[in-house]
């Protein structure tokens, strides 16, 4: 099935009483008979059990073997056994470096997977295998032993509630996956093989079909554009779409939005050629707002699909749910958000709506590879692909809207320079070492995330990038985590409510002094109705936007999309938003500088910035008192004196805890009295007068002498 293993498909066909085409779950095993009893695990065996399709919705069931020592192995005589029947490639068989499958039906497995049999079980155009006895594979528990051609045990799978003891397996058998998963072996740098469960009990799940693209990253040459909603992601979003001139690719979990529908109706009208893969069973369902839009779309000449469950045809979605958010434009750009295309995630101007992230990439080689993704999901030759003609709907009642009107606080931007871009797509590489698990291994003093929802743990497993914000912390990078505090993620009293989750992580911190802050989001004061992002910024310098919630389903089974970006702007501008977001008090200070003032060179002057006020209190002064832009004094009631004559700009900067800021003015007019210069001056006041005194006593005695 991969190119990196020799598949060996064992298609099972099973009796037509038996639920969904699979054996009985309560069926018992019968001894071994095909092989002598005394038969022992051969070492260093050229194959291994890798994969194992057991419980199928139909006759598509399969044992994958990897050719681990060559590029061909020859399997002549080798056998596959369940303990009841057993399957024998035949003289000349052999695995080649790619793969061989054998399929007891191969055209379902071609419909199933999309890639030809090499062998066949019963029907079909392949090559037969050398069947004896009944080899069905049990839903709730069985085991598959490989046995060389001399007989010997070289490999053993055993699960549920198989009963197996034997050479090639110890300890408890493999946990039994669900129906329509596949069972496959851990793979690290080579496939891990310790004879135990511990190979096989992963948090990652497989379903039959699903693509499996290798992870790459991509330089890019600008330009990027980085959005945020509520603030001005519609117009963004819009903008973007009304500048496409071939075609729209579109994944979605759902689309809801009027105005984006009438950017795609619109591109349409220009011969823009619309195609849109859609989530077929969202939770709620399909609503009448998304069903009305999506039937005007197909109906104006959109290629409208979706992806859905049909248990009465015994269909499987490939993903537990389409839950991506991308579009590729052109050929050349990506688009690619925590958000939904609905009046939610992307707002009219001046209205509130939940927060997220949204970056467009402008890059041919990205674009391919996100163009290799959409090709694989939209293909309508999977049987879990329905066009819309094909599908029936019973509309449910859109959700009402409780956004209000918000003033939209940070615009668009677009971003010129050097990127590194590293898709993830869940849920081949969400959890791989060179994607989002690698970039949090690798920072070094500082992780944010703002999520929608964290869960403390995975089932039976940790939350795999929880326990990574842990760890950085315990390094010592100063982790802030971020929640969303809407009613659905804080009123369940289960594990998964937002707030078991921060009492989980602030419960380590403080036992173990970590430099881990974690929080909800106070949804009123910032004009949101939920925090929906899926976000990461890593050392001031890594950005993760992304579709994908922290819990195992999105991580390990649905379709998700990412981008990693590395790149100081795109960094600073999410901080940007983040920073605000953090802050619990977001209503900036009144600052009052004081009245204008005429004073004197040398004349000490109080100053007072008391008229000043906040909502919770000013918590900082700081005055430019000589308009340099350097901070002179603080304190709310500071001195300062004038040396020389002038008009004074004097700026008083006001802040309160968190951070937020406000400025006030007031104008000081200097006056140039030079006290040294006018001191002769007034000495010369008595002299003057005493003077005046002598001249009237002279002229008396002068008068007198006359007469």
């Amino acid at each position: 099935m991969r190119c990196v293993t020799v598949s060996v498909v064992l298609t099972l066909l099973l009796n037509a009483h038996v639920a969904h085409g699979s054996a009985a779950a309560d069926r018992t095993p019968a001894p071994l008979t095909f092989f002598a009893p005394d038969a022992t695990r051969g070492a260093s065996s050229p194959l291994l059990i890798v994969e194992a399709y057991y419980n199928a919705l139909r006759a598509d069931e399969y044992v994958t073997l990897a050719n681990v020592d060559s590029s061909s192995t020859d399997l002549t005589g080798w056998a596959l056994s369940d303990g009841e029947g057993t399957l024998t490639f035949a003289a000349g068989s052999v695995a080649a470096a790619d793969h061989v499958v054998v399929a007891q039906n191969s055209t379902a497995y071609f419909e199933d997977t999309l890639e030809g049999a090499d062998y066949r079980y019963v029907s079909g155009n392949a090559t037969p295998m050398i069947v004896a006895g009944a080899f069905q594979l049990n839903n709730g528990g069985d085991e598959i032993l490989l046995r060389d051609p001399t007989g010997a045990i070289r490999d053993v799978f055993r699960y549920g509630t198989s009963s197996y003891s034997g050479p090639g397996w110890t300890g408890n058998a493999a946990k039994a996956v669900g129906s329509g998963l596949v069972a496959r072996r851990a793979q690290d740098s080579a496939w891990r093989d310790t004879d135990s469960a511990a190979d096989w009990d992963l948090v990652r799940v497989w379903s039959l079909g699903q693509s499996d693209l290798p992870s790459a990253s991509f330089t890019v040459q600008g330009p990027v554009v980085a959005f945020v909603s509520p603030d001005e992601s519609l117009g963004a979003l819009g903008s973007l779409l009304a500048n496409a001139t071939s075609s729209i690719d579109l994944e979605v979990y759902t689309l809801t939005s009027g105005i984006l529908a009438t950017h795609l109706e619109d591109a349409l009208a220009r011969h823009v050629r619309v195609r849109i893969l859609l989530e077929g069973g969202p939770v709620g369902g399909i609503d009448s707002d998304e069903w009305a839009l999506a039937l005007a779309l197909a109906s104006a000449g959109a290629d409208v699909r979706f992806m859905v469950n049909n248990t009465t045809r015994d269909i499987q979605e490939r993903y537990r749910y389409v839950h991506a958010k991308y579009a590729i434009l052109d050929g050349r750009a990506v688009v690619v958000s925590s958000e939904n295309w609905g009046p939610s995630g992307f707002p009219p101007h001046g209205t509130g709506g939940s927060r997220g992230w949204t970056l467009a990439v402008t890059d041919a080689p990205l674009a391919a590879y996100f163009g290799t993704v959409f090709e694989g999901d939209f293909d309508g030759r999977r049987r879990d692909i329905a066009m819309i003609e094909t599908m029936i709907v019973r509309p449910s009642a859109p959700e009402p809207s409780t956004a209000g009107e918000r003033r939209a606080r940070l615009p668009a931007r677009i971003i010129t320079g050097t990127f590194r871009v590293t898709p993830v797509l869940a849920p081949e590489s969400s959890l791989a070492a060179d994607t989002i698990i690698g970039a949090l291994r690798a920072a070094t003093h500082a992780i944010d995330a703002e999520l929608f929802y964290a869960y403390p743990d995975w089932g039976t497993f940790p939350n795999l990038y929880l326990q990574e914000l842990v760890s950085a912390a315990r390094r010592g990078v100063s982790v802030r985590l971020l929640l969303d505090s809407s009613p659905p993620n804080v009123e369940d009293g289960g594990l998964t409510n937002n707030t078991n989750t921060i009492a989980f992580v602030t419960g380590i911190a403080e036992r173990e002094g970590l430099p881990l802050r974690a929080k909800l989001i106070d949804l009123p004061v910032h004009g949101f109705t939920e925090v929906h992002n899926k976000g990461l910024l890593i050392d001031g310098r890594t950005t993760l936007v992304s579709s994908i919630n922290w819990n195992r389903n999105s991580a390990t089974a649905n379709r998700e999309v990412g981008l990693l970006v590395e790149n100081e702007d795109v960094a600073a501008y999410f901080a940007e938003a983040f920073t605000w977001d953090w802050k619990d008090d977001v209503t900036p200070p009144r600052a009052d500088a004081g009245p204008d003032r005429t004073v004197d060179k040398g004349e000490a002057i109080a100053f007072s910035g008391l008229g000043s006020g906040d909502d919770v209190g000013v918590t900082n002064y700081s005055w430019d008192f000589d308009g340099d832009g350097r901070v002179d004094r603080w304190g709310p009631e500071p001195t300062y004196t004038y040396e020389r004559p002038g008009v004074y700009r004097v700026e008083l900067h006001a802040a309160d805890a968190w951070g937020n800021t406000a400025n006030a003015t007031a104008i000081v007019t200097v006056r140039a009295v030079d006290r040294e210069t006018d001191a002769p001056i007034l000495w010369l006041i008595p002299i003057l007068a005493t003077a005046a005194v002598f001249v009237v006593l002279a002229v008396r005695r002068h008068r007198k002498g006359i007469k």
